[in-house]
């Protein structure tokens, strides 16, 4: 059906889609969609100015923890995969200060319900994980409008993050229930497999070949299977 040269074309178009879906995944998204956080870094220094509110949101802190009262504060994340490195940000609702007078360890990132990532003994931040560094901290050292940390945690899926601190006169201020799920998926750049377009005895590519992406970023390649996994920065 296609001669020679129209199986050549065919070959080469096949190897350029798969190039540009390598070179430009235009299915990445940077956005926070929870449980997933925005993949990216952050600077642990007071300075919350990099943060975007909208797309590093990721939950609601409520009163003692409980959903069905109200919103004290709000937490944003990012993942940075390059360094396994976990940043959160929790900023309060106005009119509820974060008391930073009390015991230092009231105000953390935990895992598993226990696992403490970071807590308020992190303060001042060094560089070195984990880190910890107030916002708008009060002229006298008891009060602040918020934290953002930083803490080592490797990729996966966890069932149970518990992000807390104290506010108005040491109330809890806590995501839902105590346990929210998180999930880290940085995946690998590309995976090749069975890749079986190669030249007939003739030196025609086989009519065979072609290219057919899914959402599952599953490519058909001269009879072929590619398996197209994009990497989170």
């Amino acid at each position: 059906m296609f001669g020679k040269s129209g199986q050549i074309r065919k070959g080469l178009a096949v190897v350029i889609g798969a190039l540009m879906l390598l070179l430009f995944p235009i299915a990445f998204t940077s956005a926070a969609t929870p449980p997933e956080p925005t993949y990216g870094a952050a600077v642990v220094d007071g300075d919350y100015g990099e943060w975007d509110l909208s797309n590093d949101y990721f939950a609601d802190m409520y009163r003692a923890a409980n959903p069905n009262h109200d919103v004290l504060a709000k937490l944003y994340l990012r993942y940075d995969c390059s360094t396994q490195t976990l940043y959160a940000l929790v900023l309060v609702e106005p009119g509820h200060p974060i008391d930073v007078d009390i015991a230092a360890d009231n105000h953390f990132v935990k895992i598993a319900s226990g696992t403490k990532l970071v807590d308020g003994n992190a303060y001042p931040p060094d560089g070195t994980l984990p880190d910890l560094a107030w916002i708008g901290l009060s002229a006298d050292g008891t009060t602040a409008t918020g934290w953002e940390a930083s803490a080592s945690l490797a990729v996966g899926t966890y069932g149970d993050l518990n992000v807390h601190t104290d506010v108005d006169d040491e109330e809890t201020s806590a995501v839902a229930n105590r346990a929210i799920p998180l999930v880290l998926d940085c995946l690998t750049a590309v995976e090749l497999a069975s890749i079986n377009a190669h030249p007939a005895a003739d030196g025609s590519v086989p009519a065979t070949g072609f290219l057919a992406a899914t959402v599952f970023g599953v490519v058909l390649f001269g009879g072929g299977l590619v398996r197209l996994r994009r990497r989170r920065p």
